[in-house]
């Protein structure tokens, strides 16, 4: 429900972190609110300039909230790419 829109980009974050080290957590969400999302994890910036498409996919590795979400951007897939590696 966070990632409704107006939802809090913190209160995913919080959530994800409780899932504990070495999990991998999957966030499924809509446009805008995923975007703003990932912005924030990879660059602390709720207006990044990540745009993920619909139907597209994110990989960040090495997730952190400690004092405020970080990752490592591994990969960002279109819907195209995605097609085309079947």
């Amino acid at each position: 429900m966070s990632l409704l829109p107006g939802g809090d980009p913190d209160t995913v974050c919080s959530n994800a972190s409780q899932q504990g080290n070495n999990t991998a957590v999957l966030i499924i969400g809509h446009k805008p609110a995923l975007s703003i999302l990932i912005s924030k994890i990879i660059s602390g910036d709720l207006n990044g300039s990540i745009v993920l498409s619909g139907g597209g996919l994110a990989k960040i590795r090495n997730y952190s909230f400690m004092t405020h979400p970080s990752g490592d951007p591994q990969w960002l897939l279109t819907p195209k790419l995605i097609l085309e590696m079947r």
